[in-house]
């Protein structure tokens, strides 16, 4: 998920969610949206060119202990 590029920074966290929502026993903690300028045509961009931005995601994976404890009892 850290290799897709999203188009507005709502949509990393909305991915991130449906991601958490799918891990029963993980959960996803320091969640970090990155945002950059991207040229997307062929060749140097002429000097009024506008970047589109992109927007990255970066998360970690930490285990829900209680799940887990719960689980194997």
């Amino acid at each position: 998920m850290c290799q897709q590029e999203f188009a507005c920074a709502e949509d990393p966290f909305n991915a991130a969610k449906l991601l958490e929502s799918q891990l029963p026993f993980d959960q996803l903690a320091n969640i970090e949206v990155i945002e950059y300028g991207q040229h997307r045509g062929h060749g140097r961009p002429r000097k009024d060119y506008q970047a589109t931005l992109i927007s990255h995601i970066q998360a970690e994976i930490v285990p829900k202990k209680t799940a887990i404890t719960i689980a194997t009892e």
